[in-house]
């Protein structure tokens, strides 16, 4: 085997060990490294931003329990499947605990979202009150999902407010 079949075996081996590593909800039973994690974690976000994005807020969204209704009903199913995704993957050991700041963090905004769809839905004008904690509890998130590496769920991703 020549130089040049060579280098192509090796690239070959080389693809095929990216490829199976990014196949499957873990690398193995260890878990996610943090690296894995991130990159899976970005590209879950990723997939839910433009969704997301399409979900415009409505300028009567603190003072019209309608116009509230309609746009968390649209918005708090999508940031529950997102947070239900990432809940999905395994970390390794050695992340674990940033892992479950991340997903504590990300909890906490989407129960707020929900608390505020519910009140919504009911009428009622939860307006400034609960959105006021918004922003604190997505600079959280964003803040978590950045010491993972995660940085399409923070501010420029999934998370409200950025």
């Amino acid at each position: 085997m020549g130089p040049v079949e060579g280098r192509r075996v090796v690239v070959a081996l080389a693809l095929t060990a990216v490829v199976a590593a990014g196949c499957g909800s873990s690398s193995s039973s260890s878990g996610l490294s943090k690296q894995q994690l991130a990159s899976r974690a970005n590209a879950i976000c990723t997939s839910f931003k433009p969704k997301i994005a399409a979900v415009k807020t409505p300028s009567d969204v603190l003072t019209n329990p309608t116009s509230a209704a309609r746009y968390f009903d649209q918005i708090a199913p999508l940031y529950d499947q997102a947070v239900a995704e990432l809940k999905k993957l395994k970390p390794a050991s050695s992340v674990q605990g940033q892992w479950n700041e991340m997903l504590a963090r990300f909890g906490g905004v989407t129960s707020l979202i929900d608390r505020l769809k519910a009140n919504a839905d009911k009428g009622q004008r939860s307006g400034a009150g609960l959105l006021s904690q918004v922003v604190p509890r997505a600079n959280a998130a964003d803040a978590a999902a950045g010491k993972i590496g995660a940085t399409a769920c923070g501010s420029s991703g999934i998370a409200p407010g950025g």
